[in-house]
């Protein structure tokens, strides 16, 4: 066999292995197979207008993050005395939804509150402390002494009583 390829002519490049004459020589007589036939067959040219170079896809535009209405947070109370003297501070809600912190510092308070929860006033006595501090009729009780009113009407009244106890009694 020897050094020639198989149509019996001589060539540098063949080598027998194994039995075989191999060549660095194509022979085009051989059929492609699928895959080389799919990546010898040129591209047609793109349609006219169109680029051939790749284009950069477009990231869309992030949202805007997400606006939700501010959570309103209670006033902070000042500091709340328990010995009469400083007065007790009694957070309302008013009708605008504003929270007030009113410092009490006498009793009666001259308020007139609802019979049940929330707290509302029905009524600010005339000539009385509530009315002097700017009370209004329709605010909601919220805290007393920067604590929030008990779930219920009887612990919420009860509540009160012991916070106000403590004020001096005028007239």
């Amino acid at each position: 066999m020897g050094n020639q390829p198989c149509c019996g002519q001589p060539n540098e490049s063949s080598t027998e292995i194994a039995g075989h004459q191999v060549t660095d020589e194509v022979e085009t007589t051989q059929p492609k197979t699928e895959i080389e036939d799919r990546v010898a067959v040129p591209r047609p040219p793109p349609p006219e207008g169109w680029s051939s170079v790749p284009v950069p896809v477009q990231q869309p535009a992030k949202a805007p993050p997400a606006t939700t209405a501010p959570i309103q947070q209670p006033v902070p109370a000042p500091p709340a005395m328990t010995d009469g003297a400083g007065g007790v501070v009694i957070t309302f809600e008013t009708k605008k939804k504003e929270q007030k912190n009113i410092l009490f510092k006498k009793r009666p308070l001259g308020l007139g509150l609802s019979k049940s929860l929330p707290l509302v006033v029905n009524n600010v006595l005339e000539g009385k402390h509530a009315k002097e501090l700017g009370v209004e009729e329709g605010w909601v009780m919220t805290m007393i002494k920067g604590a929030k009113l008990p779930d219920t009407f009887k612990d919420a009244k009860q509540t009160l009583a012991e916070a106000t106890e403590v004020l001096p009694m005028t007239g």
